[in-house]
């Protein structure tokens, strides 16, 4: 069993994903080619350092609820089926772009 010095250090930043990163890594999406042409999407037109802007549609893969002594997580899975890409704002509300989306 662990001391309470020794569960902190292991639930540190350092630990679970180096304090140098801005954002956790489960908010980084990285897609391959095979990814990218299976959503229609590819990297022409970007460069590193771009802000996008990222619509998707996505299905619920799982729910997780978990609890102990001194903490309760609760976290979601998706799985995205469709994105939508675009280096400037979109053109169409979010809700027409989701339509488009769905019946792609």
């Amino acid at each position: 069993m662990r001391t309470k010095k020794e569960r902190e250090k292991y639930a540190s930043p350092e630990v679970a994903g180096g304090s140098s990163e801005k954002y956790p890594y489960g908010l980084r999406i990285h897609l391959e080619k095979e990814d990218l042409k299976k959503l229609g999407l590819g990297v022409e037109g970007f460069d590193i350092g771009d802000n996008v802007i990222l619509q998707c549609v996505a299905k619920i893969d799982s729910l997780s609820i978990s609890m102990s002594e001194s903490n309760k997580s609760e976290s979601v899975s998706l799985q995205i089926t469709k994105v939508n890409m675009e280096k400037k704002g979109p053109s169409h509300s979010l809700r027409e772009t989701i339509k488009s989306l769905k019946s792609a």
